[in-house]
């Protein structure tokens, strides 16, 4: 749109448009304003002549004529991303400070773009904070691949179309973006480590991807047939997942991800499921996000298979993955609650496996009642670890060990939490939790270690421990302290002698 101004009385605007035929015409125009529209697309650089001539409108007089030169080219890359056009003129990439034609984008090869070493940010890393947009990538027909780094850091870009002839991605591209962004990236079939955090991407199909290949990304659906998924989906807002047909070995892949259709289709090719020390499995929990997930496995797979949406191994002795968001759960006739298998949002668990693997809860247990029924033997180091929200712990006569590092950080006191008879270590467990009072058995042997809120611990005068520690500002009394007791660390305690 061009203007012309203070355009009054007997004074009237002509314009005219010369040497644009097919290409551009004005559209509209009157006495202050002349709008002129591109029609075609160019091959060349194309020049024309907007004019105004004023003239008195009784006698169609001319007082004189003002002349604007314009130019069309095949594609301005520049329009609002003067980064852009800079790192490619820099680069010797185009002929112009100001603009990039279709015909030079189309030369424009990989190694252009990113001509150092592997870890360089290449010819656009200075000028990531200016760039706003690039829809005219979609031109750079000759971009088979990206090297590393060669789209990194455009925290600032809102708007890219990428080229449909892209195939190839490799690490930490589109790495730090803006997740207003939103990509087509349907063409794309190899993805390297650490790409694509914090964008928005539409229905993606992949065959190939690193590690942290998505993360924090805003998904429409996934079908990745990825053999090795390890924490490729991070974090992630994803609609659905169509197929993960193909995929092997599953670890940490979707940690994190809200998935809100809640429907995971496993494939039969699936072998391995892997949880992390600390016990993320491919479908935990992170932080605040509660993965919710119903699983569904075809019944060919002979590892594994699903029952309500619950993954157990294949002769159904195990669990490997609960991610329900329910009040209340039972979980029965199974022999071992492997590491990393509990998440999703369950208020009311009760347990009824022989053996409670390290970590089955990761990160936080949310729930207000655990029952752990008759039959469970032992607890492992930090199966539930900090239970902030938890009302209720009741244990089996069964139990023989609980590891440490269990049932920290409860907020609500308990009235009374009692260690059965038959239960031999009890290391490290309630630390920082509210508990009115605690009883320990006669079967309790070697160290106690307890760094709770009590108000009173009750040890059985039977028991064997030779080394008790107790540190609680509110404790009154600690009856019974038994005679094998060699060392004694009692601090903070009113009206008690150690």
């Amino acid at each position: 749109t061009y203007s012309a101004a203070n355009i009054t009385g007997d004074i009237v605007a002509v314009w005219s448009l010369s040497g644009m035929d097919g290409y551009a015409e004005m559209t509209s125009y009157d006495d202050t304003s002349c709008v002129v529209k591109k029609i075609a697309e160019t091959t060349t650089l194309v020049q024309g002549t907007l004019s105004c001539t004023l003239k008195r409108r009784y006698n169609n007089s001319s007082l004189f004529t003002v002349s604007k030169n314009i130019e069309l080219i095949n594609e301005s890359i520049a329009e609002s991303d003067a980064g852009i056009v800079t790192s490619l003129y820099n680069a010797g990439l185009c002929a112009n400070p100001a603009y990039i034609t279709k015909e030079e984008a189309a030369l424009i090869t990989p190694v252009d773009l990113q001509p150092g070493t592997s870890y360089s940010g290449g010819i656009f890393y200075s000028q990531r904070s200016n760039v706003k947009s690039f829809d005219g990538f979609k031109y750079f027909t000759g971009v088979t691949h990206l090297n590393p780094y060669t789209v990194y850091g455009w925290s600032n870009c809102t708007s890219m179309t990428l080229p449909t002839s892209l195939t190839e991605v490799a690490d930490s591209n589109f790495n730090g973006m803006n997740i207003s962004i939103r990509l087509d990236i349907s063409h794309i079939k190899v993805i390297g480590q650490s790409c694509f955090t914090k964008v928005t991407l539409g229905d993606i199909v992949v065959n190939s991807c690193g590690h942290y290949s998505f993360q924090s990304c805003n998904i429409d659906s996934v079908t990745c047939a990825a053999a090795e998924a390890k924490n490729i989906f991070g974090e992630c807002t994803i609609g659905t997942i169509k197929s993960l047909e193909g995929m092997e070995v599953m670890s940490g892949a979707f940690y994190g991800a809200q998935i809100l259709d809640r429907k995971v289709p496993l494939p039969s090719t699936l072998t391995t499921w892997e949880a992390s020390n600390s016990g993320y499995n491919p479908f935990s929990n992170y932080s605040n996000k509660r993965c919710i997930a119903d699983f569904t496995l075809p019944e060919s797979n002979p590892y594994f298979k699903t029952e309500e949406g619950i993954l157990y191994s294949k002769d159904g002795k195990t669990l490997r993955c609960l991610n329900k968001d329910i009040d209340y759960l039972e979980i029965s006739n199974v022999d071992t609650i492997a590491r990393g298998s509990i998440n999703g949002s369950i208020n009311k668990l009760k347990i009824s496996a022989k053996t409670i693997e390290s970590n089955a809860s990761p990160g936080s247990f949310l729930g207000t009642s655990l029952v752990f029924a008759e039959g469970v033997e032992s607890i492992d180091y930090r199966a539930f670890g900090d239970c902030s929200n938890l009302q209720e712990i009741t244990f089996p006569s069964t139990l023989k060990t609980i590891g440490s590092e269990n049932f920290t950080r409860i907020s609500v006191p308990i009235p009374e939490v009692v260690i059965p008879e038959g239960c031999t270590s009890v290391m490290n467990a309630f630390n920082y939790s509210y508990i009115d009072r605690i009883v320990f058995p006669s079967t309790l042997t070697g160290r106690f270690y307890l760094s709770a809120y009590c108000k009173e611990v009750v040890v059985h005068p039977e028991c064997t421990i030779t080394e008790l520690s107790v540190t609680s500002q509110f404790l009154t009394s600690i009856p019974n302290i038994p005679p094998t007791c060699k060392t004694v660390d009692i601090r903070d305690i009113l009206g008690i002698e150690s």
